[in-house]
């Protein structure tokens, strides 16, 4: 549907300019209420085509990238998820000098938390890593202790 932009080399035309932006962001408004609508029926897979499809539009519209990771994170792809939200830093650092908005970092946290969750409940010795006994014998969880230790690990290492 979309080809790119409207007479993209009139450049100093003003009517050009002003046009392609108009059918540009009529475009990027197409691709974000097809993909939700994608999203409300459970095609992951196909609402992803779409954000993809607006990431090559607008590289700089952070919401599909958002988007993408949240379709990512529901098809089980955490990796990809994680690699989005990396391209998606890279991209607002090096060409607009800032830092990924809140949503877009609490969709990576509840990536990140998800993969602790998935790998404790499947692994015996971290399950008993973060938590221990009481003096009833019953298991006091350590869980938001270690939670914390771990964001703050991350913080550190990324240098944040």
């Amino acid at each position: 549907l979309y080809k790119g932009p409207f007479l993209p080399t009139d450049i100093d035309l003003l009517f050009a300019a002003r046009r392609r932006e108009m059918l540009k962001n009529g475009v990027l408004r197409m691709i974000i209420k097809a993909g939700r609508s994608l999203e409300q029926s459970g095609q992951w897979e196909k609402a992803a085509e779409y954000y993809m499809k607006g990431v090559e539009t607008d590289e700089f519209a952070e919401v599909f990238y958002q988007r993408l990771m949240v379709c990512f994170r529901e098809l089980g792809d955490d990796a990809e998820a994680v690699r989005t939200y990396r391209r998606c830093c890279g991209i607002l650092r090096d060409n607009l000098g800032i830092e990924p908005s809140r949503q877009t970092e609490a969709i990576h946290a509840s990536i990140l938390q998800r993969d602790l969750l998935t790998a404790v409940q499947n692994n015996p010795f971290l399950r008993c890593l973060i938590s221990r006994t009481n003096g009833s014998g019953q298991s006091k969880p350590l869980f938001k202790t270690r939670l914390a230790s771990f964001r703050r690990y991350n913080r550190i290492s990324s240098g944040k």
